[in-house]
């Protein structure tokens, strides 16, 4: 049977009070008679709660995923591979059905041979999105198949981690079995490469999905798909409170003048006022589709939505002055995931 609700967040309003019941989707399936059936976990207790698909209708809203993330098992020249795909709901509502996307383990590192002196070098398993396609390759190949084995869909919302993602689906979709395909390919490598057996990974080949994404920066183009930038440092340390005027006694969250220097710098533009906005699962982005923004995952993966505006000249030589004065290096960075630093540490 489909499985479209697996991985969905539905909601409702408790009762007699302003807070909110959230629950999500684990598994769906059917009993006797084609019931179809779900069971939800409770997103606040963990607890895990079996209803029919027509009572949890009746009980919750449905909240509208962002995206889809798709894990097959595929055959390709009569050699199976693992990939993981990423879509967006907006491409998928206008009809658009490739991903933004693919994590594969059977494809060479294009990336990397950028980079390497000999063949022997080069390393396999790659990551790519449709805004980084390298010139001459065909985003296409990154999909192709000769037959589907197998496939799991989850539906996925803009604060999800994939690897919180995999495990909290680990049991209920039996992802289990993607890890066993990459071991069975992982040891094919190694009658070549004994001495990579009890690693976890060598050249590229790795033993189970959460390692094969990890490696390939899976969830930077999963972020790239949503806006999401990352940043190094916790976002809430730089949160302020500021009056709406001197005269009012409202006032909205804002950031620090130092951080707020940082994003004119950053961004090259003169930033004026931010308004942050902690990021929750009711957040209408069309609200916002006048608006400038910004969205940022900090380094304990706190989303926050950072409303701007903007007011004169982009001033850069007096910008680039408080850089050297706030020491913004140190300080604040844009995370930067490199798979290739290990292998070339001697030469950053």
């Amino acid at each position: 049977m489909s499985k479209q609700l697996v991985g969905a967040k539905f909601f409702k309003k408790i009762e007699d009070s302003d807070d909110i019941k959230l629950v999500r989707v684990i598994d769906q399936y059917q009993v006797v008679g084609n019931v179809d059936m779900v069971l939800i976990r409770d997103l606040d207790t963990n607890e895990d709660i079996r209803m029919e698909v027509f009572e949890l209708g009746n009980q919750y809203k449905q909240l509208e995923a962002d995206g889809l993330l798709m894990i097959s098992e595929v055959i390709a020249d009569n050699n199976h591979d693992v990939l993981v795909s990423a879509y967006s709901m907006n491409s998928i509502r206008e009809k658009k059905m490739t991903p933004f996307c693919v994590c594969r383990q059977c494809i060479t590192d294009l990336y990397y041979n950028l980079l390497i002196k000999e063949e022997s070098d080069m390393i396999t398993g790659m990551s790519m999105n449709v805004l980084n396609v390298p010139q001459g390759f065909n985003f296409g190949y990154m999909l192709l198949s000769d037959k589907v084995v197998t496939n799991d869909t989850i539906l996925i919302y803009r604060d999800d981690i994939i690897e919180d993602i995999l495990n909290l689906y680990r049991d209920s979709l039996k992802l289990d079995r993607y890890d066993e395909c990459l071991r069975t390919l992982y040891k094919e490598h190694c009658t070549a490469f004994p001495e990579a057996l009890f690693l976890d990974e060598h050249k590229g080949w790795c033993k189970s999905v959460s390692k094969l994404l990890s490696e390939n920066n899976f969830q930077s183009d999963v972020d790239q798909m949503f806006g999401i930038t990352t940043v190094e440092f916790e976002i809430n340390d730089y949160i302020t409170e500021v009056k709406v005027n001197e005269d009012s006694e409202e006032s909205y969250l804002s950031i620090t003048d130092e951080l707020r220097y940082w994003l004119s710098y950053l961004y090259k533009l003169n930033i004026n006022r931010v308004y942050v906005l902690p990021f929750e699962n009711d957040i209408d982005f069309d609200d916002l589709k006048n608006s400038r923004y910004f969205i940022f995952r900090d380094k304990v993966k706190k989303l926050y939505i950072f409303v701007y505006t903007i007011d004169g000249e982009y001033k850069e030589a007096e910008l680039e002055e408080k850089d050297k004065q706030l020491d913004f290096s140190t300080k604040f960075r844009i995370h930067f995931l490199d798979k290739y630093r290990e292998l070339h540490k001697d030469e950053f």
